[in-house]
């Protein structure tokens, strides 16, 4: 097949996807979510100037970011005439296309991305548990006696457990 008039999107099966209202919510959940609640914190410790210019800088270089990975991803699945190229399928791909010294790393690279993304994911629930259990933990030493922090981390994390691991986006929209 001519790769250069493959299109992904006509060879793509997916199951459950999307709305646009639905990624759109799920986009505000994670701009304004925790990340917009954080925002005086991060003033605070970094100024009027310095916050806004920060912020501006890492909005670039994180939308650029994105931009460059989903143009990558759909090189790789126009490339490899397939419906769709993870993360993974796009990193070991690139690597095998490179230089030569490269090649050798293709499969470690896309481990790593698996890694990567692990942690990171890993990482923004641990804020939310952290930052739920400390809003519960104001309300609850105002009403109760004292309770530590560190037991109200367990019990939100385990709480919030089953719902870390539903797959589908299309049933967390609601």
């Amino acid at each position: 097949m001519d790769d250069a008039n493959f299109n992904p999107y006509e060879h793509r099966q997916v199951e459950g996807a999307l709305s646009n209202f639905d990624a759109l919510v799920f986009l505000l959940n994670c701009v304004l979510g925790t990340g917009l609640l954080a925002m005086p914190l991060a003033y605070k410790f970094s100024g009027l100037a310095g916050g806004t210019a920060l912020i501006i800088f890492s909005t670039i270089v994180l939308t650029y970011g994105i931009h460059l990975l989903i143009h990558c991803m759909l090189e790789t699945a126009r490339r490899t005439a397939t419906g769709y190229a993870s993360y993974t399928d796009t990193m070991v791909y690139s690597f095998t296309q490179g230089p030569k010294w490269c090649h050798n790393w293709s499969r470690t690279s896309g481990l790593l991305v698996d890694v990567v993304l692990g942690f990171s994911h890993y990482g923004i629930s641990v804020v939310y548990i952290v930052f739920v259990a400390y809003n519960w933990k104001q309300f609850l030493d105002y009403y109760w006696d004292t309770i530590e922090l560190k037991s109200l981390i367990i019990a939100v994390g385990v709480c919030l457990t089953p719902l870390f691991l539903i797959r589908d986006l299309k049933v967390l929209v609601p």
